[in-house]
């Protein structure tokens, strides 16, 4: 089973076709690399692999299993910003999970409604699967394996 499909992907601005009926598939191994000139199109074929941008034509699909992560080449840095503080930019709705985890287990421990004890379980049990289906707690090794290169 791909890890990613790619079928007949089409892509123009204006009268400048960057893509033309373009396919591949990447399988659990794979190695893939992506040259080409400026305006050849490589930063649109990532935007439309991080979902960012949709194909004119064709479609992109990921396995389910599979977390992609992007951080566009025009990102925004602040003064002195660490490496590590950039990658993990890619995570941040998990990171925002994870903060409001936390947010609600505060609430939680001063409840005493069994209403609103209720409510707040039920969103933290929605948050913790956030994390979870997003592997959230191996991001920091993941981002060390990045950062190695």
């Amino acid at each position: 089973m791909s890890l990613l499909e790619v079928k007949n992907i089409s892509q123009s601005f204006g009268d400048k076709l960057i893509f033309k009926d373009t396919s591949m598939s990447l399988f659990r191994g794979d190695k893939m690399g992506l040259t080409g000139y400026n305006g050849a199109g490589k930063s649109t074929l990532l935007s439309m692999l991080s979902g960012t941008a949709i194909p004119d034509d064709g479609y992109i699909r990921w396995n389910p299993k599979v977390r992609v992560g992007y951080l566009d080449q025009q990102a925004k840095l602040k003064k002195g910003q660490a490496v590590r503080d950039v990658l993990k930019a890619a995570f941040a709705p998990l990171y925002a999970a994870a903060a409001k985890i936390e947010q609600l287990n505060e609430q939680i421990s001063i409840c005493k409604d069994k209403g609103k004890m209720t409510e707040l379980l039920e969103q933290l049990g929605s948050n913790q699967d956030v994390l979870e289906s997003g592997n959230f707690y191996a991001i920091d090794s993941e981002i060390d394996k990045v950062a190695a290169g």
